[in-house]
């Protein structure tokens, strides 16, 4: 077993094929002895409903989330859940952070920190590191480095590809990833020559072969800590004021609430919209030949978090102008919610000209029907709350933006934590 430096071991477990995935978990000379103070940090909770609680951390787990407040404790079923919130510090990225997509669908966030043979070493938060074995995953990428530098696609067929960051360009590599070191990635390209892309050059690594290790329940989290990290894992029992993932054959991550920033549930009563790969994305581009994708999930257009009216927000699908998304139901779910705004990122107050702000006018089609259409919406302005769509036997879904009124510079369009109903 490996030892950190302050003397806590490491956690293992067999993944398929006789593979292995560790993490190194520092949390217990983190907290010292018993339940640390931030066990008693303020949350706010967002309830599936739609209605708000607010209260002390206690604990979550399976059964749900346990809350204390004046009148005593009182338990939130996790079916009743959608997301908390911890109060008492804000979002801060700190470094340059990796997406890792693992084969079964989930992403994690955290810090490249080299990698060994066929291991990759992942750091999430302060106290925990991943060794992920080669073959678990699908995608990894610095997400500062490709930020704003177009699509990044994979290879096709059982080619491996490096992105590797020239100058303010991305350069691509296929071959055959052969292994990882400290020093960066070791790929046989096409031509059969060996080749080492060092990491500080690394932007994204995609592969053409993987396979689920593990899997998740139906009722499962993903914690977002403070300095962009995120982990996602089935709900465990455990010590009172402590945050606990599991995945893979046992295999376990625990977390203080003094390093979280949000708790995002998933359940069978919803699906999030900004986890759903789009049927048809339907492009009027202005800027046609713009360095930035044309829709992110989850972050803004060029990397950094999603941020509203001042607010940050965890989810949402976040568009050039114009680009419309469609959505295949099947008549699966009973409503939509969501709210829209404009990316802060649209940075207003750079432009001498009120015409540059960002205005953006919203529209929701069901089953070529248009059923709602915002008021135009300005940079700076709060989130504006979209009312409940009615779903029930619906086909299909479109999110539709429109440019308004001045220019389209800063025409940053964002879906705000869309959620599709059962």
């Amino acid at each position: 077993m490996w030892r950190t430096s302050s003397g806590c071991s490491a956690v293992t477990h067999a993944a398929s094929g006789g593979r292995r995935l560790a993490v190194l978990l520092s949390w217990v000379a983190a907290f010292g002895g018993g339940a640390p103070a931030s066990a008693q940090q303020e949350v706010e909770v967002q309830l599936l409903d739609g209605g708000r609680a607010t209260g002390r951390f206690e604990a979550l787990d399976a059964g749900g989330l346990r809350l204390a407040a004046a009148e005593g404790s009182r338990r939130i079923a996790v079916e009743e859940l959608l997301a908390f919130g911890f109060e008492g510090g804000g979002l801060e990225p700190a470094g340059e952070l990796a997406e890792v997509e693992f084969a079964n669908g989930v992403r994690w966030r955290g810090r490249l920190r080299g990698g060994r043979g066929e291991e990759l070493l992942l750091g999430i938060g302060a106290h925990a590191e991943l060794a992920l074995p080669y073959g678990g995953y699908r995608r990894v990428e610095v997400l500062k480095r490709t930020a704003g530098k177009g699509a990044i696609e994979a290879a096709g067929g059982e080619s491996d590809r490096v992105y590797r960051v020239v100058g303010e360009a991305l350069d691509v590599v296929d071959g055959i990833l052969t292994g990882y070191d400290d020093v960066g990635v070791a790929i046989e390209d096409s031509a059969g020559r060996e080749r080492k892309i060092l990491w500080k050059e690394v932007a994204a690594l995609l592969f053409g072969s993987s396979e689920p290790t593990w899997s998740l329940g139906d009722q499962s989290a993903t914690v977002r800590l403070r300095d962009g990290s995120l982990a996602r894992g089935a709900l465990l029992a455990s010590t009172p004021g402590v945050l606990a993932l599991g995945f893979g054959e046992g295999a376990r991550l625990e977390l203080a609430p003094s390093e979280v920033w949000s708790v995002e549930m998933h359940g069978p009563r919803f699906a999030r919209l900004s986890e759903l790969a789009p049927a048809q994305t339907e492009l009027a581009p202005f800027f046609a030949d713009g360095p930035a994708p044309f829709f992110t999930a989850d972050r803004g257009l060029f990397g950094a978090p999603l941020r509203v009216g001042g607010k940050l927000h965890a989810r949402g699908l976040a568009l050039r102008p114009i680009c419309d998304l469609h959505y295949e139901l099947g008549g699966s779910y009973r409503a939509f919610r969501t709210r829209v705004g404009i990316d802060d990122a649209c940075e207003p107050e750079r432009h001498r000209d009120e015409s540059w702000y960002g205005t953006v006018r919203f529209r929701i089609e069901v089953d070529g029907k248009e059923v709602w259409v915002s008021p135009v919406v300005r940079a700076g302005q709060a989130a504006l709350e979209v009312p409940p769509i009615d779903l029930n036997g619906a086909k299909r879904l479109v999110l539709r933006t429109d440019f308004a009124d001045g220019l389209p510079a800063g025409d940053l369009p964002v879906w705000i934590e869309p959620l599709l109903l059962r």
